[in-house]
């Protein structure tokens, strides 16, 4: 059985989807499965996933009727075999070494969550020159300290409430699926699943190239849609004071009226 199943949504990313295969397969870390769902999409990217899978016997392809990201990420959480997650987006790439560092680091210090730096790009192509060679470091911080960190300005925020560039330990989904038919999707179960962990692996290393596309959902946001974003937080804010975390309720409920 695979250690860690990369999953992947598909959904109109024809332009960006071998680009995105192709940093996965050539990770240096070999133990992994790929899981493709086509999220019905209309384009011609379903039979490309089916074209990578008849390449490369680690490709799984799902094809279902469109239900959104979440939707996609669960359908790949449920026939998942890895013990590990691993979230890429179809028009992001990751480092050559991405899965080899953030799993030294898990066996290391014995998290169940790693995860390194997340950073954008609009070039067609990520250049070489900014995957940045890892220099072994690793620094661990308990669920609490995680949780903390959400509410300090940093430039790492994205890699914090995004599912994506991160290794999760599989159990930390039971009973936490993505919500099905909301936008900022992250944002309603990171917080849950770093809190349910019992420590956070952290890695100064860019391993985590996000596709700043001007065709994407979060750059073509309306005021209604933007209410999950609100709702997130506001769930968030009662999460924590149902778990009496009450100063982590003070910051989340100051970062809801900022």
């Amino acid at each position: 059985m695979p250690q860690i199943s990369v999953i992947v949504p598909v959904y109109k990313v024809e332009k960006y989807i071998d680009r995105c295969v192709r940093s996965i397969l050539g990770q240096t870390y070999a133990d992994f499965e790929l899981i493709l769902v086509d999220d019905g999409s209309p384009d011609n990217s379903p039979a490309m996933c089916d074209a990578w899978a008849g390449q490369d016997s680690r490709i799984r392809v799902i094809h279902k009727e469109n239900g959104g990201l979440s939707s996609a990420r669960n359908a790949g959480m449920e026939i998942a075999a890895g013990e590990y997650f691993h979230f890429v987006d179809s028009d992001d790439v990751i480092h050559p070494d991405c899965l080899q560092i953030l799993m030294t680091c898990i066996r290391r210090t014995g998290a169940e969550v790693a995860m390194g730096r997340f950073t954008r790009f609009r070039e067609d192509t990520v250049p070489a020159d900014r995957f940045t060679p890892w220099d072994g470091s690793c620094v661990t911080r308990t669920n609490l300290e995680t949780l903390d960190l959400l509410f300090v300005p940093s430039d790492n925020i994205p890699a914090l409430t995004s599912a994506c560039g991160t290794l999760w330990h599989r159990r930390l989904f039971d009973g936490i699926p993505f919500p099905v038919g909301r936008l900022f999707e992250d944002e309603f179960v990171t917080y849950k699943l770093y809190h349910k962990a019992g420590k956070v692996a952290f890695v100064d290393t860019e391993v985590y190239f996000y596709f700043d596309n001007s065709d994407g959902i979060t750059r073509n946001l309306t005021v209604e849609k933007r209410f999950d974003e609100y709702d997130a937080q506001w769930e968030r804010l009662e999460y924590f004071g149902q778990q009496n975390l009450m100063q982590l309720q003070k910051k989340a409920a100051m970062h809801f009226l900022q």
